[in-house]
């Protein structure tokens, strides 16, 4: 029973692996671009162990995503405060795992690339979506969205430029965070979107991390 387990958890421990691995090359390269010789470099396994937990390239990209969207779930359920202080904070943990978590950076590039990574897989943009109009269905249900605003136009609203504007910042410096994007968005349209007394009490701004 116990060589089972050590058995499993370096099975577990290799698969993680290799998904940090190919969303570093994904990230990187794209998906047409990245090669399971990188993959697999990047990753520090060999051919065996790498088709031993998947088949294909297509494989590895949609465990990247499921990956990503398990993280992206846990991490918004521990979000704490009211449901408006949690709709703009998961703003903040947005841009800080596209530039810090290659996970994260990896579904960015694989969301905009549905030719070469395929057409009906799923799609990273989706989830940030739909997450987005979870939440901000919760801030409609708790009544503090102001009235006549559609929460799925608003979810794309939101979710759209923070991707552009990671891909623009991506192309001239891959260091950069988007903290004054997602501040200036809810300096500007928090008002319009949510109530008034809603807002009392809420932080719109986060400190930039320097490490």
């Amino acid at each position: 029973m116990a060589q089972r387990k050590i058995t499993q958890a370096r099975a577990h421990e290799t698969r993680a692996r290799i998904l940090t691995g190919a969303a570093e090359a994904f990230a990187e390269h794209g998906f047409a671009g990245a090669t399971i010789a990188d993959i697999m470099t990047r990753s520090g396994v060999t051919k065996r162990a790498l088709y031993f937990h998947f088949d294909t390239k297509e494989e590895v990209a949609d465990a990247v995503l499921a990956a990503h969207t398990t993280w992206l779930r846990d991490a918004v359920a521990a979000l704490a405060g009211s449901p408006v202080q949690r709709l703009v904070d998961y703003g903040y943990l947005t841009c800080d795992g596209l530039a810090d978590d290659p996970i994260f950076q990896a579904t960015a590039r694989l969301a905009i690339e549905r030719e070469t990574y395929g057409a009906g897989r799923p799609a990273s943009f989706g989830v940030w979506q739909e997450t987005t109009r979870d939440m901000l269905d919760e801030v409609a249900a708790a009544g503090c969205l102001n009235a006549g605003v559609d929460t799925g136009v608003v979810a794309r609203m939101l979710s759209a430029p923070v991707l552009g504007l990671h891909l623009s910042a991506r192309a001239s410096d891959p260091s950069s965070r988007l903290h004054a994007e997602i501040e200036q968005c809810w300096t500007h349209a928090g008002a319009t979107l949510v109530r008034p007394e809603a807002l009392t009490g809420v932080t719109l701004r986060r400190a930039r991390p320097t490490a």
